[in-house]
């Protein structure tokens, strides 16, 4: 058995928490992680808190390094506590203070470290109730302390979350879907092929997707809802079909319909929490789905639906999550993004009807060239997105074309006669789009060539990048039009406003341009 590891992390709050590890005779071993050598150094001089007794201690090991790469590093359930500092040091990795929030990837790598029983400890110095939400999220219990702390001369209150990581040995019983539960821990035990996953007691998923939040902690983001919903639509229409070509029972694929439209409804969009950087073909989301709805089904109906057998029956994740992109991207584009390039569009010409007569200079390669009005520029940008509206409507016929029936590989195998047909037009019904089948199963499960929408995404940048250098200034750049004023300016210029829409717009664009490619299918795994 491995000797208890205390990762304990710096920043002010080192001495303190150093100090209360080390009064545990139990304590064998401790890791003190810092990155950087001259903080160790302030402490043992004194310089934060006095801490060269507990320096001294023949059970504290210095580690310089980065946090992230030490936790690791370690054994998996090797830690029996793991502190760290929010507000100092690595608190990074606890908290974005860009987009103000906490952060779960990490938490997540500090509970695969931790043995059973084991804690990981988050000091704050505010009650931060979000930081609680997401440790709850994260282990099977959190506890919240205030306790008093001596900084130098000054007393003050620190908030500790204890992150709590529950002992196995729970108690085995039978329930409708083989699980065993244990109230106490909040977790019940479930079972696959690969053995038994413990799952938080008041998820609908099951160990296929339990094993997949914990093998891909890698972002923190989630798959988008509306492709959450477009992927329950196919189950809702794959189960009517199924039924009425006698693959399922109608009670099954009735209480399988009605789970997946709720599903689709949005009604259990926190129960899909598997980052969206996983493996390949969605097969971690489509089980995700598969599993969610079986639950729902099950209690609706009394008796066990088979995640696999009933609610993913004639289908393949290689064909039902390509199929859900395009489903969700067909939905987006008529319905929300050709509608707002044409309203930005219409606010273009607008501007460009009201600066017709504004000169200014124009440019090649940012040195002034020739005249131009500003309504000139702006009719520009109106007529980029137009035409980009165009290349939308014209790329529709083939992004409504869906792999849906191909199942592994594109040979329909396992698949009952006539099923995609009648799939995607059950799908057509309930979307209102002009969903077909796709011409060619082995193109359409290989690649999403179809979905290269890039050329908006080049053209919004570029329009962004053409307003941020006419507003830059206002005294010391071209200053040539005024931005609304959305936010003041940073610290050390309080003088000075930001216009921020055009920045973040451009941000996005290349990730919506990089991400179009981004879901290639393989055609054999």
């Amino acid at each position: 058995m491995a000797q208890p590891l205390h990762v304990v992390i710096g920043g002010l709050g080192l001495g303190f928490t150093l100090d209360e590890v080390l009064r545990d005779a139990a304590v064998t071993d401790v890791a003190v992680v810092e990155i950087e050598a001259v903080l160790i150094d302030w402490h043992r001089d004194g310089l934060i808190t006095p801490t060269s007794e507990a320096f001294a201690d023949p059970r504290v090991r210095i580690v310089v390094g980065d946090v992230a790469e030490v936790i690791e590093t370690v054994a998996p359930a090797s830690v029996d506590a793991v502190l760290l500092d929010v507000d100092n040091g690595p608190g990074y990795l606890v908290y974005d203070a860009n987009a103000a929030v906490y952060r779960a990837p990490f938490l997540r790598a500090c509970q695969r470290a931790t043995k059973p029983g084991g804690v990981t400890a988050v000091w704050s110095s505010s009650p931060a109730p979000e930081l609680s939400a997401v440790l709850a999220d994260v282990f099977d219990g959190v506890e919240e302390l205030a306790v008093p702390v001596l900084l130098g001369a000054r007393e003050t209150t620190y908030h500790l979350f204890l992150g709590r990581r529950h002992r196995d040995g729970e108690r085995y019983g039978e329930a409708m879907t083989g699980k065993r539960d244990d109230s106490d821990t909040g977790y019940r035990i479930e079972r696959d092929t690969m053995g038994e996953v413990r799952v938080p007691a008041h998820a609908l998923w099951r160990a296929q997707t339990q094993r997949a939040v914990e093998n891909f902690p890698i972002s923190g983001t989630r798959l988008e809802a509306d492709h959450i919903h477009a992927l329950a639509l196919i189950k809702a229409a794959a189960a009517r079909v199924n039924a009425e070509l006698g693959v399922l029972g109608d009670d099954v694929a009735k209480a399988i319909e009605q789970a997946a439209t709720e599903v689709a409804e949005g009604r259990h969009d926190d129960q899909f929490p598997i980052d969206v950087f996983q493996t390949g073909s969605g097969t971690s989301s489509n089980m995700n789905a598969n599993e969610v709805i079986a639950s729902l089904a099950s209690a609706a109906l009394g008796r066990s639906v088979h995640p696999n057998d009933d609610v993913n029956a004639s289908q393949s994740s290689n064909d039902t999550f390509p199929t859900s992109i395009h489903v969700a991207a067909s939905q987006a584009i008529t319905r929300d993004l050709i509608p707002a390039l044409e309203h930005l569009a219409s606010s273009f010409d607008a501007k460009a009807e009201e600066f017709d007569t504004v000169v200014k200079s124009g440019r090649t390669h940012l040195m002034d060239a020739t005249p131009v009005t500003v309504g000139q520029e702006f009719g520009g940008f109106a007529a980029q997105l137009r035409i980009g509206v165009e290349r939308l409507e014209a790329s529709l016929p083939r992004v409504v074309e869906l792999p849906l029936g191909g199942t592994a590989v594109g040979t329909g195998i396992n698949t009952p006669p006539n099923f995609s047909a009648r799939v995607i037009a059950q799908l057509a019904e309930l979307t209102g789009l002009p969903l077909q089948e796709a011409r060619n199963h082995f193109e359409a499960q290989g690649s999403r060539d179809a979905l290269a929408l890039r050329t908006i995404a080049v053209s919004l940048h570029k329009i962004c990048t053409d307003l941020r250098w006419m507003g830059s200034g206002p005294r010391a750049g071209l200053g040539e039009i005024r931005q609304p004023d959305l936010q003041p300016g940073r610290a050390s210029c309080r003088a000075r406003s930001t216009p921020c829409c055009p920045r973040p717009c451009r941000w996005s664009a290349p990730r919506s341009s990089a991400t179009t490619h981004d879901r290639v299918q393989p055609r054999n795994k």
